[in-house]
């Protein structure tokens, strides 16, 4: 527990110790965000339904070129043979990694959600504890699955990311996307907690994928 920690406070301060990436995650979600809103003129009930796409599109495209660079210092200078050859398994430094990503762009997540609401001027009258339990979920495996997937195409481009990433977390999507439409409504019924399980089963899914697979991926290189 202690290594796990050690490593994932290492890259949280590599992280903001170079903001580059996160100063242009903020600039372009703050730039979409002010884009929809001052594009539309849209009435509350137009509004409650469009707005889980623009949080869920902004979400997924802002977060998408920083998550596929989760590994790009550790490809560059070739140190994922070093760690092949230390006691620290390739599984822990993933794990690791998917949480320390994790806390980064949940952090981004309700910033950039706080400044839509505000841009928009949404009504925030909706379950508060099921609207968070919605993005914590779609986002876990979300960042699973990207994290993983950077360490396979580190040092490539980021449109071949989006071209693997994409269809993979299309059922995902569609399951944020209906829970957070029902939470506007407030409409918390037995379709809700439906979609709610299957998000958790693909985030489950998706981290029994790292867990099995890094270690064979690793091993045959």
């Amino acid at each position: 527990m202690k290594l796990i920690t050690n490593l994932i406070l290492i890259h949280l301060k590599n992280s903001f110790r170079n903001p580059q990436k996160l100063l242009y995650l903020m600039f372009f979600s703050f730039l979409i965000v002010v884009i929809f809103a001052f594009s539309f003129d849209l009435s509350p009930k137009l509004l409650n339904k469009v707005t889980p796409g623009i949080i869920w599109s902004v979400i997924i495209l802002g977060s998408t070129g920083i998550l596929s660079e989760s590994f790009k210092e550790e490809s560059d200078n070739f140190l994922f043979y070093r760690f092949l050859l230390s006691p620290i398994s390739i599984t822990t430094l993933v794990i690791t990694r998917t949480l320390s990503n994790m806390l980064i762009i949940l952090t981004w997540e309700f910033f950039i959600i706080f400044l839509t609401f505000i841009f928009l001027n949404f009504n925030t009258d909706f379950n508060i504890y099921y609207f968070i339990l919605t993005i914590v979920t779609g986002s876990i495996g979300y960042v699973i699955l990207t994290t993983f997937f950077s360490v396979i195409v580190s040092g490539s481009k980021n449109i071949l990311m989006s071209i693997i990433i994409y269809p993979l977390i299309l059922p995902l999507l569609m399951g944020v996307l209906k829970m957070t439409s029902l939470i506007f409504l407030n409409t918390i019924n037995d379709q809700f907690f439906f979609w709610l399980k299957i998000v958790i089963g693909f985030d489950i899914i998706y981290l029994s994928i790292i867990i099995i697979l890094t270690e064979i991926v690793f091993e045959s290189d």
